[in-house]
């Protein structure tokens, strides 16, 4: 009987070490197939190729993406100053019904961030907020006393990334969507513990942002999205960008591409009220307008352009890679961003510019923005 008892045990362990291999084994196989997935395949390409057959060959690569479903957007390339690739593929949401073309409207996600950033930039320029002004000289009640404007942008300010968690614990102190008014009266009501001091490290924040697009509605007196209107959007000539989101007065707007996943749309929910950390729509012929902005423009001075893309300085005297909405790296600086089903990515650099959209949920945006850096950026 005890013989028996051992070989049942045995034969449990036994089982239960093959369950967990197996478990493991398909663990393993589902990231390998993530990680191959995520990857856009290679441009087939010579160095002794001219940079037309260079670009004839990255706009088939493109379609090919869009035939096996990997890929359904935008891509504009631009070098020197001249556009070298603005091409579309695909629809403007899963009906098919319409081609996004240059002048659709795409969701930019955390691309969005940059166009934060500039917006106070121009502030700065127009000397109605200063970079190293405190944060609660502009927001009531603000719990923070010593997180500067330039904090929120660097995202060096200490303050944990959870303006999502504390909508999400607070529903019932907000009406049907998230509004930016609610996430700073959450943040004054409610201040989440810090992560660390001022300037002592970088985390990436969509709350800094958030709080960035606070700060413009109450220095300017305007929405966020009546001021970026009025002030970015309008003197540069992006006449297909604009804010939008659920506290926007129309539901759509004409040219307004959306996101979807397989053959479904991702509609926004509750926590899409807000904005600074996402909510701007651009098509690719405004991107042309956006690239130059950053080049150089007659809104904000050359000085303080600079600082935007320059590395902070930690208090440790290390260097951190987050400019005012920007990575930088190298001698370029990108983003990307990814809400519902959008995916964005940009990269700019002394002479180069790439912008690539999607509103498919697609996997491999950011590889495919490498693929043309590699191809075209030489």
């Amino acid at each position: 009987m005890a013989v028996r008892k051992r070989y049942l045990l045995l034969a449990a362990v036994v089982a239960v070490v093959m369950i967990v291999a197996a478990i493991i084994l398909l663990a393993i196989l589902v990231l390998a197939t993530m990680a191959y997935v995520s990857a856009a395949p290679p441009i087939e390409f010579s160095l002794k190729d001219s940079q037309s057959t260079r670009i004839e060959k990255a706009e088939a690569w493109q379609e090919r993406l869009f035939d096996n479903q990997s890929f359904n957007g935008a891509i504009l390339v631009i070098k020197d100053g001249e556009v070298l690739i603005s091409k579309c593929s695909g629809y403007t949401d899963p009906t098919k019904d319409l081609k996004l073309t240059p002048q659709t409207s795409m969701r930019l996600a955390s691309v969005s961030k940059q166009f934060t950033a500039a917006a106070i930039l121009v502030l700065v320029q127009q000397e109605r907020i200063g970079l190293d002004d405190l944060v609660s000289s502009h927001l009531e009640d603000f719990p923070y006393g010593d997180v500067t404007v330039r904090h929120l942008l660097n995202m060096t300010s200490g303050i944990p990334d959870c303006y999502m968690e504390l909508a999400e614990s607070h529903k019932g102190e907000v009406d049907e969507c998230l509004k930016i008014s609610d996430v700073t009266n959450l943040i004054a009501k409610y201040p989440p513990a810090r992560e660390g001091s001022v300037n002592e490290f970088h985390s990436y924040s969509n709350t800094s942002y958030v709080l960035l697009a606070a700060i413009v509605e109450s220095v300017s007196n305007s929405s966020m999205e009546d001021f970026m209107a009025r002030e970015l959007f309008g003197p540069l000539g992006m006449k297909n960008s604009r804010i939008w989101n659920l506290v926007s007065e129309d539901c759509s707007f004409e040219g307004q591409a959306k996101s979807f996943f397989a053959s479904q749309v991702e509609v926004p929910g509750f926590l899409d009220g807000v904005a600074g950390d996402g909510a701007v729509f651009c098509s690719l012929d405004d991107f042309v307008h956006w690239d130059q902005f950053w080049r150089g423009n007659d809104l904000v001075s050359p000085e303080l352009m600079k600082q935007a893309l320059e590395r902070p300085t930690l208090a440790d005297g290390s260097l951190s890679d987050y400019g005012f909405g920007w990575v930088i790296e190298g001698d370029g600086h990108w983003h990307n961003g990814a809400w519902l089903g959008a995916r964005s990515y940009t990269y700019q650099d002394e002479d180069f510019f790439v912008v690539i959209v999607d509103n498919s949920s697609s996997l491999i945006v950011d590889s495919m923005g490498s693929e043309l850096r590699r191809i075209l950026d030489d």
